[in-house]
């Protein structure tokens, strides 16, 4: 079975959400964006679904919605270099982010972990088995 995969965020400020997603390089796919949310595309198959929050409760009435920085999970990615996950978290700072721990490097993977500008937790990884 193929599947592609959508995470659903909520965020105050659609349009700082957006500057900051794409100021970091992440791309947007405007034609699934409007003023109510955009969607990020992570890989082929993964993508954010960033949308306003009363739009996000339009699609989700029965959730209740925690406060921001509120975290039951956090979403993890995975890149192909030590390298890629120093770059990503350097614009994560430099566009408003911040970073959350200390670099984690052990036998067997390596990864920093990040809050976007609306504090949803992110992680960066690469598998020391597919360091190149």
């Amino acid at each position: 079975m193929k599947m592609k995969g959508y995470l659903h965020l909520y965020t105050e400020d659609v349009k700082r959400s957006k500057k900051f997603y794409h100021d970091v390089g992440f791309i947007i796919l405007e034609d699934y964006s409007n003023e109510q949310g955009f969607c990020v595309q992570i890989s082929k198959d993964t993508f954010i679904m960033i949308l306003e929050k009363s739009h996000f409760q339009f699609f989700h009435p029965n959730l209740s919605l925690a406060k921001l920085d509120t975290h039951s999970s956090f979403f993890s990615l995975e890149v192909e270099s030590k390298e890629e996950v120093d770059q990503l978290i350097e614009k994560v700072v430099k566009h408003g982010g911040m970073e959350t721990d200390h670099a984690v490097d052990d036998e067997w993977v390596y990864y920093r972990s990040y809050k976007d500008i609306d504090m949803h937790q992110f992680e960066v990884f690469i598998f020391k088995s597919n360091l190149k």
